[in-house]
């Protein structure tokens, strides 16, 4: 009788564990700060989008609850949340000049302060963050003889410690 139970414990329990990830926001003086909670330490990066910012983590992608996130602010720095349909990305609307520091509060708590003017220089945030390969390009069938100019080591070797160009064959 007590493995049913456990086994349907476990059942209803499981959803539980998969609960959505948090996202969070206030206003303050000169910046919107927005907190994102996924409960455990999880690898981050954040880019530039042509609206605004993008952030994306490691592994697998959670379930974004933003239903909390403009109940007590503007928007005059934020104007959406959405997760990115293909990537699984948290995209950060803005529609103002401003711009993101993310860092980690915690293990597993990630803040986004956008703030107003112009982003520092050299600010690694302002680039755009590369593109997701889920699945490799597929390579179509060509018989080896079709590649024109095959890699030459020999070459290289030679214009590296000679400080002359690499001589190349003429293309066929």
């Amino acid at each position: 009788m007590i493995r049913p139970i456990l086994v349907l414990w476990l059942l209803f329990a499981s959803p539980a564990l998969a609960a959505p990830v948090q996202v969070k926001a206030g206003e303050h003086n000169g910046f919107t700060r927005l907190v994102v909670d996924y409960g455990k330490a999880v690898k981050w990066q954040v880019g530039r989008t042509e609206d605004g910012y993008e952030l994306r983590i490691d592994g697998a992608q959670p379930d974004y609850d933003v239903t909390q996130s403009f109940k007590i602010i503007g928007t005059g720095r934020l104007v959406s949340l959405v997760t990115d349909a293909k990537s699984g990305d948290l995209r950060i609307g803005v529609a103002c000049a401003c711009y993101a520091i993310p860092f980690e509060f915690r293990d597993g708590i990630i803040v986004v302060d956008l703030r107003d003017g112009m982003p520092p220089k050299g600010s690694g945030f302002e680039a755009p963050l590369p593109l997701l390969q889920k699945d490799p390009a597929p390579v179509p069938d060509q018989p080896v003889a079709a590649i024109a100019r095959p890699y030459d080591w020999t070459s290289l070797v030679v214009a590296q410690a000679t400080g002359k160009p690499m001589l190349l064959p003429p293309p066929d």
